[in-house]
Formats: structure tokens, C-alpha cells, sequence
């Protein structure tokens, strides 16, 4: 037992997982990548994007020797991230996944799906703590703190069209709406009482909702104490919940924090096909087997815009009324023609048809007295029957990007 425990801790001699990946080399960081080259030069852009946001963020920027650079390594699997972790004699701590930090080594390890949203949020998670840690030296004993790492998850919430990076946003599909998310995994349960203890304070979910709520909610009435005391030039000497005593009324902030988190969970729950944002655009891809992919906007909203695009043989319109594929009401646009199309245990029946001609239109249903109000271009041209009070997003025969997408 004692031989394996040694084992367990000596240096890792097996081949490096990255060892034959291109490094990409930026301004401020020096990458190693496996992934495809079109995704590499993305990230390229996405870290040093995020370098300009966080030194506003932060109120400046770290100091390193010439030529010295922040690393970031990503693996394809959870293996070779572990591999490559033990190969650096770096470990993290039990429960850690897809993302670690690594002070001494000024590198960020982490795995997952490239092309994906959440590996590019476990990105800008562990750029944030590299950043921070090299900019606020002093602080380093408070890398564990629940603000510090809050922030981290916060503003790693992000939107990414490949140019336009916002941190801190909000996610339009609740696969990705950390708010939503949070509701799901009953995170209101855990601080009804008004009270919030050390134990809150570790939860992944009730950080990120503290955290979150300080820095944008009640049209950031907290923002400025919080950020002073969480990121002072010497640290915080508060810990804790003497942390958040500091900032103000511990049973009013979680009142007001459990309440920011209800407005901010509305999203579109996807039904069938694929869905991702890029920015404000929506994309949804049907999967094979099915003729729709359907997004239905929250439960809370009365109204759904969007920008359908102009395709030949796929139908991107809206949702007008939804209780399943065969009984529900669609509006589809098709080679400039829109057609409100709508089904009865399956029996369709045209109910109206629109000429709209060539480009991509702004089509928008609005609730309104049980029914839901068509518009086309700022038009309103019909309105239907909807006793579900369900609008959304629907793609039939193909793949869609929706623009400028809107639900509220």
C-alpha cells in the first residue's frame, strides 16, 4: 500500500497529451490547444479579448518580465487532463473538474467540448483567477474565497460572436441560463431563511447567485463596496460571512438576491433539435429522425422577436401556440411567403398566407388576450388562438440562425 501511495505521487513519465499540439503564441499568452486550427485562432482572439475586459474589470493589468506569458493548456478528454496535470505535479482539489488554476505555474488547465459554450466559460473562469492572481499579488490567500471565485463564475457568463465579447451576460437558453439553472437545482431552498453560512457560501450555485446579485442587481447597488472590499489593493480583511456583513444587511441581500435570480431565469427552453447562442443570435440545428426544432420562450414572457433568414427549402418562423408536434400553431417562413400553419391531433389547416418577399424579415408574436399577435417587419398581419400562452422559436426541414433574437 505504502509502494502505490508513492507511486501515486511521483512525476508522471508517460508522453505529454499536448506534446504534439501547435503552441499559438498572443500578445499575453502562450496556448496549447487540442483542437481544430479554426477553433485555435478563435480562442487566439477570445483570451486576449477577455485580457482587455478583465484589466477594466479589475482596474488593471498584471506585471510579468519580458517575454513571459500567461499559459493555458485544454485538453480533448478529463484523461489527458488529468495525465497532464500529474505530468506538472499538479493536483487539484477532490471535486474539481473541467477547469483548474494552477498559482505557481501561472497556467490554467482545463478539458471539455471546444466548440461549446461551456468550455469556453470554464475558459474565461480560469483566466479570471490567473489574471487576478497575477495582478493582485497581496491577495493571493483569498484564491479560495467565495467572491473571488464567484466573480470568476459570474463573469465567465458570457456572449461570443467570434469579435464581441461580453462578460457577465445573459444566456437566452436556460441549457446555459445560470439562473435558470440555479432554480432548477432548488438554490432558492437553500437560503430562505435569510441566513447564509460558511456552507451557503461553498455552493456553487449560491455563490454565483450572491456574487452575481451584488455586482449587477437593484441596478448595482452594491457594486462598489463589493468590488472595494473584494478587491482592494491589500485584500479583504473581511472573511466570510463577515464579508457580507461589510457590504450591508445580510437578510436584505439575500431578499433581494433570491428575487434577481426569478427575473433573471426566464430563457428558452429548448424542445427538440440542437440550440446555441452566438451574441444575440440563436442557432438551432434539427436532429436527424426529427422534422422540427423547437425553443419555446418562458412561461413569464408575452413576446418573441427574432430575424428569420431567407432559405430555400428550410422553414425558420415562430411558435404561435404549442402543446405538442401535432397539436400546435406555426407561423413558417419560406422563400418570401409566410404561412401560419396550424395542427389538430396531427390534421393541418393553412390558416394564413403572407407574401414578404426576398431577404430575412423581423417576425415578432406578441401575447394579447389569449391569442398571440403576428407581426412581420413591425406589421402586426394576423392574430391566433393560443390557450397553451406559449410563443417561441421554430426551424422545420433543416438549420436555422435566428438574429437579434428577443423574449421578455
Amino acid at each position: 500500500m505504502l509502494v502505490a501511495a508513492l507511486l501515486a505521487l511521483a512525476p508522471c513519465s508517460a508522453q505529454d497529451p499536448l506534446a504534439e499540439v501547435p503552441v499559438v503564441e498572443t500578445k499575453h499568452y502562450e496556448l496549447h490547444l487540442s483542437m481544430d486550427a479554426a477553433r485555435r485562432a478563435d480562442w487566439a482572439v477570445l483570451v486576449e479579448t477577455a485580457w482587455k475586459l478583465y484589466a477594466q474589470e479589475l482596474g488593471g493589468k498584471p506585471k510579468s518580465r519580458p517575454g513571459e506569458k500567461l499559459v493555458v493548456r485544454f485538453y480533448e478528454t478529463r484523461d489527458d487532463w488529468l495525465r497532464g496535470m500529474e505530468r506538472e505535479e499538479e493536483f487539484p482539489l477532490p471535486g474539481v473538474n473541467f477547469v483548474h488554476h494552477a498559482p505557481a505555474r501561472d497556467t490554467v488547465f482545463l478539458h471539455g467540448e471546444p466548440d461549446l459554450y461551456h468550455a469556453r466559460k470554464m475558459l474565461l473562469y480560469g483566466l479570471f483567477l490567473q489574471f487576478h492572481h497575477g495582478l493582485k499579488a497581496k491577495n493571493q490567500y483569498l484564491g479560495g474565497e467565495w467572491f473571488l471565485t464567484g466573480m470568476a463564475d459570474a463573469l465567465s457568463t458570457h456572449t461570443w460572436d467570434g469579435e464581441h465579447l461580453v462578460l457577465g451576460a445573459r444566456r437566452l437558453l436556460t441549457t446555459e441560463n445560470r439562473a435558470s439553472l440555479a432554480l432548477y437545482r432548488n438554490v432558492l431552498q437553500r437560503i430562505s431563511d435569510r441566513v447564509l453560512s460558511i456552507e451557503d457560501m461553498s455552493d456553487w450555485d449560491v455563490r454565483w447567485a450572491l456574487t452575481a446579485y451584488l455586482l449587477w442587481g437593484d441596478d448595482g447597488r452594491y457594486r462598489d463596496v463589493f468590488q472595494r472590499l473584494a478587491l482592494g489593493k491589500k485584500g479583504s480583511m473581511l472573511l466570510g460571512t463577515d464579508f457580507l456583513a461589510g457590504i450591508g444587511d445580510v437578510a436584505e441581500i439575500t431578499a433581494g438576491m433570491e428575487a434577481w435570480v426569478v427575473r433573471n431565469a426566464a430563457a428558452f427552453e429548448p424542445q427538440y433539435g440542437l440550440w446555441a447562442q452566438h451574441g444575440s443570435d440563436l442557432d438551432a440545428r434539427r436532429v436527424d429522425g426529427e422534422t422540427l426544432a423547437i425553443a419555446l420562450g418562458s412561461a413569464s414572457w408575452t413576446h418573441v422577436a427574432a430575424d428569420a433568414p431567407f432559405l430555400e427549402d428550410v422553414e425558420p418562423g415562430l411558435v404561435l401556440d404549442w402543446t405538442s408536434p401535432r397539436d400546435c400553431t406555426l407561423a413558417l417562413h419560406a422563400q418570401g411567403s409566410l404561412r401560419v400553419l396550424h395542427l389538430e391531433r396531427g390534421k393541418a389547416e393553412t390558416l394564413g398566407s403572407f407574401w414578404l418577399g426576398e431577404g430575412p424579415h423581423r417576425l415578432a408574436a406578441t401575447l394579447r388576450d389569449g391569442r398571440a399577435v403576428l407581426a412581420a417587419d413591425g406589421d402586426e398581419i394576423g392574430g391566433y388562438d393560443c390557450p397553451s400562452s406559449r410563443v417561441g422559436l421554430v426551424v422545420r426541414n433543416g438549420d436555422a440562425r435566428f438574429g437579434q433574437v428577443v423574449g421578455e
